[in-house]
C-alpha cells in the first residue's frame, strides 16, 4: 500500500501528556488526553448559557413579586435549558467519541491505511482513527474556521496529536473540502464529521462530496456524519459510489434537542476499476478484485479480497491451483 504525496503537512514528536476520561482505541472507556472542544464554537454553548442566565433571574424576579406562578414557570424552563444544554455537551464530547470508535471499530481496519478526515477540526476523529493505524497514516484536512469549533485551529490539532500520542502517524494539510490537494486514489478510507454541512451552497457541497470520492481508492471507504446527511446519498449514487445507505444515529448525537439526532451515510467506491486476482485449478476458475493480502503458511495460501464492503477470503491448500499474473507465480499441482 502506497503512502499518498504531494502535499505539504505537519508532523511533530511523540510526547504523552495528562488529560480527560474518554473513548479509547478499543472503543470502551479509558484515558483520552485531547481538547477537543465544542461544535458550533462558543457560541453555541452562550446561547444556552444566558437562556440559563434570564430565567434565573426571572425566578428571581418572580420570587421579590411573589408571583409563584411565573416562578415556577421559568424555575421549569430552567430544568430544560440545563438539561439541553448536558445533552449538548454530551454529544460534542463523549457522545460523539462513542459513536466514532463504533464506526471505526466496525470498519475493521487492519492498521496499515491511510485514512482522510475531511474537516477534522481538533482532531476528535482523526486521533481515534490513528490510535488504530499502528502502521498506518491519519490525515487530517481543514480550513480551521472558528465558528465551527470552540478553539479550532491547526495548533489545536497538532497538540492533541501529541497528547495522544499519535503524532508519528498524524499528518494535517490546510484544504478546502471542494479542493483537495491529494492525488486520485490516495485513502483507504474517507471520513467527516459536522463538516459538510458548513458548505452553504448545495452545488459545493456536491462538489466537496465528489472530491471525498476522488482521493478514495478503488475499493475503499467513506464515512459522513453530519445534519441530515441522507441529501448527500443521491451525490454519491451519481459520482459511481456502491453500497449507499443512510442511517439515523440516535440519542447520542441528539445535542439536547429531544428527537434531534445526526445522520451516518455510508458507501464504498466500486473496485471495478481495478485488476482482478485470477484463481485457476482444475475444479474451475474464480475472478475477485482489489487484493488486500497474500499470507502464505504451511497449509498454503491465504487470499484476502475486498469487494465493495465485503471481504473475501480463499484458503488455498499448497498443492491445488494455479494463481495467474495478478499473483505472479505459480502454485502447480
Amino acid at each position: 500500500m502506497h503512502r499518498p504525496g504531494g502535499w505539504a503537512c505537519c508532523q511533530t514528536g511523540e510526547v504523552e501528556l495528562g488529560g480527560t476520561d474518554t473513548v479509547r482505541e478499543s472503543g470502551g472507556p479509558g484515558r483520552s488526553r485531547g481538547r477537543y472542544g465544542i461544535d458550533g464554537g462558543i457560541a453555541a454553548a452562550a446561547v444556552f448559557g444566558l437562556a440559563e442566565a434570564a430565567l434565573t433571574a426571572t425566578v428571581a424576579w418572580a420570587v421579590h413579586r411573589r408571583k409563584p406562578g411565573i416562578g415556577g414557570l421559568a424555575a421549569a424552563a430552567g430544568v430544560t435549558v440545563a438539561a439541553s444544554g448536558a445533552g449538548y455537551l454530551y454529544s460534542t464530547g463523549r457522545g460523539k467519541l462513542a459513536v466514532w470508535a463504533e464506526l471505526l471499530d466496525d470498519l475493521g481496519l487492519h492498521g496499515d491505511e491511510h485514512v482522510l478526515d475531511i474537516g477534522c477540526g481538533r482532531g476528535a476523529v482523526l486521533m481515534l482513527a490513528a490510535r488504530r493505524l499502528p502502521a498506518g497514516r491519519a490525515v487530517g484536512a481543514d480550513v480551521w474556521r472558528r465558528r465551527d469549533q470552540s478553539g479550532n485551529s491547526r495548533a489545536a490539532a497538532e497538540r492533541n496529536a501529541i497528547r495522544e500520542g499519535v503524532s508519528g502517524r498524524v499528518e494535517l494539510v490546510d484544504a478546502d473540502a471542494r479542493d483537495l490537494p491529494f492525488p486520485a486514489d490516495s485513502f483507504d478510507v474517507v471520513v467527516s464529521n459536522l463538516a459538510i454541512h458548513n458548505i452553504r451552497a448545495a452545488e459545493e457541497r456536491a462538489q466537496a462530496l465528489r472530491e471525498a470520492v476522488r482521493v478514495l481508492r478503488p475499493g475503499g471507504r467513506l464515512r459522513i456524519v453530519d445534519d441530515a446527511a441522507g441529501q448527500y446519498a443521491p451525490v454519491l449514487q451519481d459520482a459511481g459510489c456502491a453500497g449507499v445507505a443512510v442511517q439515523p444515529l440516535g440519542w447520542r448525537t441528539s445535542f439536547g434537542i429531544p428527537g434531534h439526532h445526526l445522520t451516518l451515510v455510508t458507501a464504498s467506491k466500486p473496485s471495478s476499476q481495478s485488476p482482478p486476482v485470477r484463481l485457476r485449478s482444475r475444479r474451475g476458475a474464480v475472478a475477485l478484485q482489489t487484493p488486500i493480502r497474500l499470507t502464505a503458511g504451511p497449509q498454503g495460501l491465504a487470499v484476502c479480497c475486498r469487494e465493495g464492503e465485503k471481504e473475501i477470503v480463499l484458503l488455498l491448500p499448497a498443492r491445488v491451483g494455479t494463481f495467474g499474473p495478478a499473483l505472479g507465480h505459480d502454485a502447480g499441482r
